[in-house]
C-alpha cells in the first residue's frame, strides 16, 4: 500500500491525528536543485545531491494539480483497505512523471552556444570557439547549462540557460508556454523597476517548434555569489542537527548579515501591487500602480496522471485566477477534508463522527477570521478594495550571497505569484518556517529545530525596519502559510489545527482529539465561543511598534 493510502486509510479509520503517515516520504525542505542557479554549483544533478538535501515537493504548485480529491472506497464496500483503481493499473504500477529528461539531455552544448550567440552577438563577430560551457546540470524541473562567453569589444560574461524538463513533444502545452511568459514578464518587471536582485533576461522561447534550441527556453545573465546555503553551513558535506550549531562567530555574523540584507531585498516588492490571486501580469508602458492577474497552469497530480494525459493537454490544468481572497478561499474549503458530506464521514459513528465534526468547526473557525479572508493594507477602510502582492517561496539554495552573507540575487521566479498580503513577500523564508510544515524534523536542511525562533526574530526585525506596511504579517507568516498550503492540499488539515491549538496556552496539555470530539457533539457553545476568540488572538496579525 503506498504512503498517500496508508495517510488516507489511518486518517478514516481512526481520525486520529497521530496517525497520518508520518513514517512515509519526509517533506524536506533541502537544498533544491536550482533552475537557474546562476552561480557556482556544489551538486551538479540531484542525484549527486547531498543524502537528505533533496528536494521533495509533491504538492507544489507547478507539479500537481491544487484541489486534488481524495480516493473514495469502492461503491460496493466500506473496507478502507479497498481502493477504487482504474481497470488498468495495479499496486505495483508505478507513478508516471511529466519531465521528459531523455530528449532535453541529448540536446547538444553546440546548440546551447548558438542560441548564446545569436542573442548576443547579433553581428557574428564571435564563433562557437569563443564560448565556453562551464556546467550542465539538471534541476527539479530545468537543465541548466552555464557557459562562458569572451566578447571582442566588451568584458567577458557568463550566461545561464534554463531548458523545462517537460520541454518536448507531447510534453509541452499551452499551459506552460504561459507560465513561461509570465515568469520572463515578472523577471523582467522585477530587473527593470524594483531593487530585488534577479537575473537580467537576455532571451527567451516559450514553443518547442520555433525555438533554435529545439525546446522552450530562458537564456539570462549570470548574477555573481554564491548559494546561500553553502554559507548558512561550514561544511556541505556533513549537515546535521549539530553542525547547524557548532559554528564559529564568524559564520554566526554571515548568517545574521544574510536574513538582514534578503529582508531588505524582498521588501524591494512592496509597491508592486495586483488585483486578485494569480500569475502576474505585466503590460509592456503600463503605468497602474495595480496589476491584473491570469489563470496558472498546474501539472495533473502524479496519482491521477496517465499515459493518455502524456500525450495530451489533459495533463496541464487551470488554476484562478481569483478576483478576491473569499473567491480564492471557497473552490479550495470545499475540498478541506473532512467534508460534511462525504460518505467516509457519514459512515462513521459515535466518538469518530464526533472527532471529523470537531476538525471541520476548528477549521471553520479559522477561515472565518478577517485576516485570512480580506487581503487589505492595515488602514484600509472597509469599503477599500482588496489589493494582493507578489510572493516567492525562498529556499537557502534559491538566494546567493557574496562572502559576507550579502544578498547578490534571487532566483526562480516560476515560483513567483499574487498572493493575500499576509502570505506574500515579507513571509518568512521557507527555512525559517519549517516548524510549520507538514512532517517536519530537525533532519531537514538546514537542521534546526530550537534556533529557528533566533534566526526568525532577527528576520522580523530586518523586515519591520523596511517600514513595509506587510511587515505586520512577517511575525505569523509561518503558521499564515501552513493555512494556505491546507487549502492546497500540502498539509493534513489536523496537523495543523493542532499546531495551532497548541498556540493557546489553556490547551497544551489538553488531549487534541478529546477536545475535537467534544466540539463536534455540537451541545457545548461555550466552547465554540471561547475557542473563537482564542483562535482569533493567534490570528491577528502583529502591530509595527514603529
Amino acid at each position: 500500500m503506498s504512503s498517500e493510502e496508508e495517510k488516507i486509510t489511518s486518517a478514516l479509520a481512526n481520525l486520529d491525528i497521530g496517525m497520518t503517515a508520518q513514517e512515509s516520504t519526509v517533506d524536506s525542505d533541502s537544498i533544491p536543485a536550482d533552475e537557474h542557479a546562476n552561480q557556482n554549483m556544489a551538486c551538479p544533478s540531484q542525484s549527486s545531491a547531498p543524502v537528505g538535501n533533496e528536494e521533495d515537493e509533491p504538492g507544489d504548485r507547478h507539479c500537481v494539480g491544487l484541489d486534488e480529491e481524495p480516493i473514495l472506497y469502492d461503491d460496493e464496500t466500506d473496507d478502507p483497505d479497498e481502493f477504487d483503481y482504474p481497470d488498468d493499473v495495479s499496486d505495483d504500477d508505478p507513478y508516471l512523471e511529466h519531465p521528459d529528461w531523455e530528449p532535453i539531455r541529448k540536446i547538444p552544448d553546440d546548440k546551447f552556444k548558438d542560441i548564446v550567440l545569436l542573442s548576443v552577438d547579433p553581428s557574428g563577430q564571435l564563433a562557437r570557439a569563443d564560448v565556453d560551457v562551464l556546467s550542465r546540470y539538471e534541476g527539479a524541473n530545468n537543465l541548466v547549462l552555464m557557459l562562458h562567453v569572451r566578447h571582442k569589444d566588451q568584458d567577458d560574461q557568463d550566461y545561464v540557460v534554463s531548458v523545462p524538463s517537460v520541454g518536448t513533444q507531447p510534453r509541452w502545452q499551452a499551459g506552460d508556454a504561459h507560465n513561461l511568459r509570465a515568469e520572463v514578464g515578472v523577471m523582467k518587471r522585477l530587473f527593470q523597476h524594483t531593487t530585488v536582485p534577479v537575473p537580467e533576461v537576455i532571451a527567451s522561447a516559450d514553443s518547442v517548434e520555433e525555438s533554435d534550441l529545439g525546446a522552450p527556453y530562458i537564456l539570462m545573465k549570470r548574477l555573481p555569489g554564491h548559494r546561500a546555503h553553502e554559507l548558512w553551513s561550514e561544511d556541505t558535506s556533513d549537515l546535521s542537527h549539530l553542525t547547524a550549531v557548532r559554528i564559529s562567530k564568524e559564520t554566526e555574523a554571515k548568517r545574521v548579515n544574510m536574513l538582514r540584507s534578503l529582508a531588505k531585498a524582498m521588501a524591494g516588492l512592496q509597491n508592486t501591487k495586483f488585483k486578485g490571486v494569480g500569475l502576474p501580469v505585466f503590460t509592456d508602458g503600463e503605468n497602474s500602480e495595480t496589476h491584473h492577474v491570469d489563470y496558472m497552469s498546474v501539472w495533473k497530480d502524479y496519482h491521477n496522471l496517465t499515459q493518455e494525459d502524456l500525450e495530451s493537454d489533459t495533463q496541464v490544468e487551470k488554476y484562478g485566477p481569483f478576483a478576491s481572497s473569499i473567491e480564492y478561499l471557497t473552490p479550495n474549503l470545499g475540498t478541506l477534508w473532512p467534508r460534511l458530506h462525504d460518505k467516509r464521514l457519514n459512515n462513521l459513528n459515535g466518538p469518530d463522527r464526533f472527532k471529523g465534526l470537531g476538525y471541520k468547526k476548528i477549521l471553520d473557525i479559522i477561515f472565518s477570521h478577517p485576516v485570512i479572508r480580506t487581503s487589505k493594507p492595515s488602514n484600509a477602510e472597509a469599503s477599500e478594495e482588496e489589493t494582493f502582492v507578489l510572493w516567492d517561496e525562498l529556499y537557502l539554495n534559491n538566494i546567493l550571497v557574496d562572502d559576507d552573507g550579502n544578498v547578490t540575487g534571487i532566483l526562480d521566479c516560476d515560483r513567483v505569484c499574487a498572493a493575500p498580503c499576509l502570505v506574500g513577500y515579507a513571509s518568512l523564508p521557507r527555512f525559517l518556517r519549517q516548524d510549520w510544515l507538514d512532517y517536519f524534523t530537525v533532519f531537514n536542511f538546514p537542521c534546526m529545530g530550537y534556533q529557528l525562533d533566533h534566526y526568525r526574530q532577527i528576520y522580523i526585525k530586518a523586515m519591520e525596519e523596511t517600514e513595509c506596511d506587510e511587515a505586520r504579517f512577517t511575525a505569523k507568516s509561518g503558521m499564515y502559510l501552513a493555512i494556505e498550503e491546507v487549502l492546497i492540499s500540502k498539509m493534513y488539515a489536523p496537523d495543523l489545527l493542532k499546531k495551532i491549538l497548541l498556540e493557546i496556552p489553556e490547551l497544551r496539555r489538553t488531549e487534541f482529539n478529546e477536545f475535537a470530539m467534544l466540539l463536534g457533539r455540537g451541545d457545548w457553545p461555550e466552547a465554540e465561543e471561547w475557542l473563537t476568540e482564542k483562535i482569533g488572538e493567534v490570528l491577528d496579525s502583529k502591530p509595527l511598534s514603529r
